[in-house]
């Protein structure tokens, strides 16, 4: 793997995981322990430690692609928010990029996922290509699976009925009710969550799971559609 930017703290660190996965591992407003824990094969917790190293729990892409980008520039108005980044995540690989605050780390991972696109005085520049094929990412982010750093899931529901609510407005139509339930109960499996699939996720007035668990929960309602890639 290999990557270059134009800002000395600004990292991309490859790892040997036998998933494809851009990960914002390291949210400005929370701490490291928090948001490694689903990547990093050492994680204390024996749930997370399973999840990062045993085959039989891992959500494999159902295409793996190479993912890579060349002469990337994202100004807003007079400001340069990343200048000239390129970078490579082979297929079948975990890419942790890591930086301080404000470092660029959301901007590019938003560029690539298709979430940010030019218009107004915001201009994006650049290759990005996907399997060796030049894409653009605004056209190919159904294909693309975005967890965001902050989790956005309803407190009231559990994980089940948030993976379900997702595959069933987001797989094709041909997909039955048994086929959905079928999806619903392999990402819990391979997620480790079975235990609590049915308890409320919970929130800050609302006791419910552990937020290891609510992160998975995010992953499962994005990987429940099995992208290409995911973020």
């Amino acid at each position: 793997m290999e990557s270059v930017v134009d800002r000395s703290d600004f990292k991309v660190l490859p790892t040997t995981e036998s998933s494809l996965e851009l990960v914002d591992a390291y949210p400005d407003n929370a701490g490291v322990d928090q948001n490694v824990s689903s990547t990093n094969p050492k994680a204390t917790t024996n749930n997370t430690a399973n999840l990062a190293t045993s085959p039989s729990k891992r959500i494999k892409p159902k295409n793996s692609k190479d993912i890579s980008w060349r002469d990337l520039n994202f100004k807003v108005g007079d400001k340069s928010v990343l200048s000239n980044c390129w970078g490579n995540v082979a297929a079948n690989e975990v890419c942790a990029i890591m930086g301080p605050s404000g470092s660029g780390k959301s901007s590019l991972l938003n560029v690539l996922a298709g979430r940010s696109s030019s218009t107004g005085n915001i201009r994006i520049e650049g290759q990005v290509r996907v399997g060796g094929v030049e894409i653009s990412p605004v056209s190919f982010r159904k294909n693309i699976a975005y967890v965001m750093q902050d989790d956005a899931l309803m407190a009231t529901a559990t994980p089940r009925e948030a993976l379900r609510f997702s595959a069933t407005l987001r797989l094709p139509v041909e997909f039955t009710h048994e086929d959905i339930e079928e999806r619903v109960t392999k990402v819990l499996t391979d997620l480790g969550i079975v235990e609590c699939g049915d308890t409320m996720i919970g929130g800050a007035l609302l006791k419910g799971i552990s937020g290891g668990q609510r992160k998975r929960t995010s992953v499962g309602v994005e990987v429940i559609t099995d992208p290409t890639v995911s973020e």
